[in-house]
């Protein structure tokens, strides 16, 4: 697919208004527009012609594999699972399902699993067997395909533990191979509907469900925080081909030959299928194991593994069914730094050193404990991408280098291109499975966003009231006339950005207010062999001392125990008067980082990349309603009397609702624009 094509079956750049039904319009105007920091912005760089490295690889070991295309077409997009009073077991929070042989159900929405009898196959390839301590969350979203719960034959009964009560007794028969349990699991998520209206189909809500559009048995489910899919109605389910089967279980195999921890770097272009294959290797080794995994996600972009412009060592040891959901900041088990864009392109330098301080956290804490490694990358093996490829792969030397193509092939030429300069011990080329998202790249950063910034603890959220009904936490900034033992901010920083040099120090404020920031905790006497750096201003007193980018990239060593990262905030405003920001973080880290600065005397940095705060966060949507029926109103009444005035009009800055004309007039921002005729 081309890029224009995807751009045109994945816009999602939605504006902060919507219509009466929550959905934004499209743009159906014949020009190409480019969505800064888009996953499809990387499309120039590498058509570009970057020299190669000459550093000569070791000569690897090529694993060749089956050249058979797997069906990629033939996906499953409803259960063939048919409820009846005698196998579907109703109660108020939860229900019980008898599967016969060969019988499979698609969940939507969000339950908690409880195998009760005999074994069952997860998205067609993961088994896991019945025990009444094994309950496993799933958080099934639209953006992605739905997992498949299929009934299966026991392999082994060692271990199984078959729950047996007065409500499911009748299934314990030979007609039923599994039982399953599922209970509600109201995480907040289903609510992000109500909260940011294009948002309303992401879960599964009651809510949106029309009930004259059910049958008997669907309609049973709006008291649930799940359902069951009986019917084609646009979505898919993760059926796992059965070659990717095949060569999943032939790298097990070879994985387990020694017990030597082994890591697994998995590359492809965009769409292909990386994220799915990793998670997919990610619920096999655990489950092949019963061991913790380590997972390294170099994608800043659209990753559900790290918070927005991060990067992140994550360890996992249960299976995770649908939607990866993060744990919260302060969690003991994972590293993130902040890289704060979300393309590597942006920071190249500093993209690659985060990515070679989060491996080493690895090798020096985690492969001792026995845990694989399964990296996934960005979508990026062209051009400058093949570039960081061939660094981070010599830095790596991954036992298994995995390439998501159209040919699994070795000999083919775009294989052997994209494998040529890449460091590594074996290589596999698995069948891309190339399936877009409903929703584009600008919605699943946006949703990435909101979820953590509404977090309130693990899988926990708060979509109920604004947040911008809470109130901030005031945090005080530094300042050139500040005591010598101040509290608070004590110095903010943008990246790519030094003074003189690329803007002037009275633009501060304008630079870093309404944005999303990270947040570092700089150790005290770290912070004052540096305090001479920090540039100030005598004309300007109010500022906050600021930290050039490039003193920035020497201070925070991603290894040291000198600086920690907090997480994100939100700038919502910055009082100059006072000298204070007005900041919005998850509530589970303001306690930790009040601790941290008051008891710990550490000092603290915030530094900006990319940081646009969501729309839905930015303005009350119920305030652009209430506006736009004002001024419905108002027109109406001065179309009797003109001489009306707007006095009872709620006013909102910056907010128009007043339509443009197409012609002379302007209807949209637009970035990067080219005609068709512009095209070489």
């Amino acid at each position: 697919m081309s890029a224009y094509a995807a751009l045109q079956k994945m816009s999602g750049a939605s504006s902060i208004l919507y219509g009466i039904n929550g959905e934004s319009d499209n743009d159906e105007s014949g020009t190409i527009g480019y969505l800064r920091n888009s996953s499809d912005e990387e499309v120039e760089a590498e058509e570009a012609e970057v020299p190669t490295t000459s550093t000569m690889a070791p000569t690897p070991n090529i694993i060749r594999t089956p050249s058979i295309v797997p069906k990629i077409n033939s996906f499953i997009c409803e259960s063939n699972f048919i409820p009846n009073d005698d196998n579907f077991i109703v109660f108020h929070d939860h229900i019980i399902i008898g599967l016969k042989a060969n019988e499979y159900i698609l969940i939507n929405g969000q339950s908690k699993m409880t195998i009760q009898r005999g074994a069952i196959l997860i998205n067609t390839g993961h088994y896991m067997f019945a025990h009444p301590n094994n309950c496993i969350p799933i958080i099934a979203s639209q953006s992605q395909s739905l997992p498949i719960i299929s009934s299966t034959q026991v392999v082994d009964r060692s271990g199984i533990k078959d729950s047996k009560t007065d409500e499911n007794m009748h299934l314990f028969s030979s007609n039923y191979k599994s039982i399953i349990k599922l209970e509600n699991l109201y995480t907040g998520l289903e609510k992000i509907g109500t909260y940011h209206p294009p948002f309303k189909r992401l879960f599964y809500s009651h809510a949106v469900i029309e009930d004259e559009d059910l049958t008997e048995y669907e309609r049973l489910f709006k008291t649930y925080s799940f359902e069951i899919i009986l019917r084609d109605r646009g979505c898919i389910g993760i059926s796992i081909e059965k070659l990717w089967l095949n060569q999943i279980q032939l790298l097990i195999s070879d994985i387990h030959e020694d017990l030597i921890p082994k890591t697994i770097m998995i590359i492809g272009n965009k769409n292909s299928g990386k994220s799915t294959l990793s998670k997919t290797l990610l619920n096999s080794l655990i489950l092949a194991n019963q061991n913790t995994v380590s997972y390294l996600d170099l994608d800043p972009g659209q990753s559900e593994f790290s918070m927005p412009y991060c990067l992140s060592l994550t360890n996992h040891s249960k299976p995770i069914i649908g939607m990866n959901v993060p744990k919260v900041s302060g969690d003991e088990d994972s590293v993130s730094h902040y890289y704060g864009f979300t393309t590597p392109q942006s920071q190249p330098s500093q993209y690659v050193s985060i990515i070679k301080a989060l491996f080493r956290e690895y090798d020096q804490v985690y492969r001792p404990r026995g845990h694989h490694l399964i990296i996934n990358t960005p979508g990026w093996i062209k051009g400058y991408g093949k570039e960081l490829l061939n660094e981070l792969t010599a830095f790596i030397n991954p036992n298994q280098l995995i390439l998501l193509s159209n040919n699994t092939d070795n000999d083919n030429m775009d294989n052997s291109d994209n494998l040529s300069g890449l460091t590594f011990q074996n290589s596999r080329c698995f069948q891309g499975i190339y399936q877009t998202s409903k929703y584009s790249p600008f919605q699943l950063r946006m949703y990435n966003k909101l979820s953590y910034f509404h977090q309130v603890d693990t899988l926990k959220f708060d979509f109920n009231s604004h947040i911008l009904l809470r109130s901030p936490l005031k945090l005080s900034y530094e300042t050139v006339n500040s005591s010598k033992d101040f509290k608070g901010i004590n110095m903010v920083s943008v990246l790519n950005y030094d003074t003189g040099l690329n803007f002037e120090l009275n633009d501060l404020l304008s630079m870093i207010d309404t944005s999303i920031m990270g947040l570092y905790l700089i150790d005290h006497e770290y912070y004052s062999s540096l305090k001479a750096s920090l540039k100030k201003s005598e004309d300007c007193d109010y500022l906050p001392q600021y930290l050039n980018s490039t003193d920035y990239v020497n201070l925070i060593n991603y290894s040291s125990s000198n600086n920690i990262f907090m997480g994100l905030c939100m700038v919502h405003s910055i009082n100059t008067k006072d000298e204070f920001f007005n900041i919005y973080l998850p509530g589970h880290n303001q306690h930790r980082l009040t601790e941290m600065i008051t008891k710990r005397d550490y000092k603290m940095l915030l530094v900006k990349g990319d940081g646009d705060i969501p729309s839905p966060d930015l303005l009350m949507f119920d305030m652009l309603l209430k506006q736009q029926e004002d001024l419905k109103r108002l027109n109406k009444k001065r179309k009797k009397n003109p001489n009306v005035d707007d006095k009872d009009v709620l006013k909102i800055p910056y907010v128009t609702f007043e339509n443009k004309n197409k012609i002379g007039g302007i209807w949209k921002t637009r970035r990067n624009v080219m005609r068709r005729s512009h095209q070489r």
